[in-house]
């Protein structure tokens, strides 16, 4: 039987571009999946178009996605699914991508499955291979693919300490790692991630990309509650590879 696979994407206020282009790329997989949308506090009518479930919450969170990520976490799991993933707003899955992680589930056993990510400027040029994203020190959260096993630790999005939400993608992969669980990894960068910070550009040489932004500093302020805590490092090792073509 082949295993029935839910892809959450939270949203708040993002592009009607953007929510079309994800929505495409989880129509366009190789492998059958369903998507589950949640509206944080603003709920998007194109959403009701697609072919797609809908969920709203009646107010905005303030919490980076991770209560609408519990939330319809939950509801897949009281849906029967198999397994889950999360594709954000702003960002797209190479057409193998949900085929690749399940075809290393089925090799492998793994309960949690990763793969590698492409780094994009915002209107989706290709910019860089995260080469951080390699499913041992740090795994991006649009870049799992999780199994039943799992589920009882994706509590975590709605159970974390508030100060640590800006940080909810370390602190999601600290607590799998944590549980145990079998991991196996595919490093073909099948997510394509939008990348809005201005630093990476500098480094890189670019132009900045007039969308890009400044850190507003509650990512370092977590990271520095998170050290002060006394629970073990999370830091990452950021590097990267440059890309001439998108991943197909």
């Amino acid at each position: 039987m082949q295993p029935r696979i839910a892809i959450i994407t939270p949203y708040f206020k993002e592009k009607d571009s953007w929510l079309e282009q994800g929505h495409a790329s989880v129509k366009a997989q190789t492998y059958p999946c369903e998507q589950i949308f949640v509206a944080d506090g603003h709920p998007n009518p194109l959403i009701d178009r697609f072919d797609a479930q809908h969920i709203r919450l009646s107010f905005a969170h303030d919490d980076f996605g991770d209560t609408p990520r519990a939330v319809a976490s939950f509801s897949a799991i009281s849906q029967g699914f198999d397994a889950i993933a999360y594709l954000d707003a702003d960002n797209w899955y190479v057409p193998t991508h949900v085929e690749n992680l399940v075809n290393l589930h089925r090799k492998t056993g793994a309960q949690i499955c990763t793969s590698g990510r492409a780094l994009y400027q915002p209107a989706g040029t290709p910019l860089v291979v995260c080469l951080a994203c390699d499913g041992e020190q740090f795994c991006d959260t649009g870049a799992m693919l999780l199994f039943k096993e799992t589920f009882p630790y994706l509590s975590t999005w709605a159970l974390m300490p508030p100060e640590f939400h800006p940080i909810g993608d370390r602190v999601i992969w600290f607590t799998l790692k944590q549980s145990g669980l079998s991991r196996a990894h595919r490093p073909e960068p099948t997510l394509s991630y939008r990348h809005v910070y201005k630093a990476l550009y500098r480094e890189l040489g670019l132009p900045v990309p007039p969308e890009a932004r400044e850190p507003d500093g509650k990512i370092a302020k977590a990271m520095k509650q998170w050290r002060a805590s006394g629970r073990p490092s999370i830091e990452v090792e950021w590097r990267f590879r440059r890309i001439g073509k998108a991943p197909a």
